[in-house]
C-alpha cells in the first residue's frame, strides 16, 4: 500500500509513473498500459488505471486484441485476416 501512495503521489506532482491495478496480473498490465496510453494524450489523468473486481469484462472487450500478453505483430496479422481486432471479438 506504502508503494501505491509513492506512485500516486508522484502522479500528482507530474512526474513520470504508472500504475494499474486489478484482481489478477493481466488485467493490471492492460490496465496500465490502457493508463500510459490515457498520460500520451493529456496530461492528466495520470498512468493510473483502476479495474475494480467484476468489472474487468466491461474493461477488456473494446480494446485491442494487440494488448494481451503474448500477441505480437505476426498474430496481430494474424488475427486481423481472421476479422479479430479487439478483444471482445477474441472472447466471441
Amino acid at each position: 500500500m506504502s508503494q501505491n501512495r509513492k506512485v500516486i503521489g508522484l502522479a500528482q506532482a507530474n512526474l513520470p509513473c504508472s500504475l494499474g491495478v486489478a484482481t489478477n496480473k493481466l488485467v493490471a498490465k492492460i490496465a496500465t498500459d490502457v493508463g500510459k496510453a490515457a498520460r500520451k494524450t493529456s496530461t492528466y489523468p495520470s498512468a493510473i488505471q483502476i479495474v475494480p473486481p467484476g468489472q474487468e469484462a466491461a474493461f477488456l472487450p473494446p480494446l485491442p486484441a494487440e494488448m494481451l500478453w503474448g500477441v505480437g505483430p505476426k498474430t496481430a496479422s494474424r488475427f486481423a485476416e481472421l476479422g479479430i481486432h479487439t478483444i471482445g471479438d477474441l472472447a466471441a
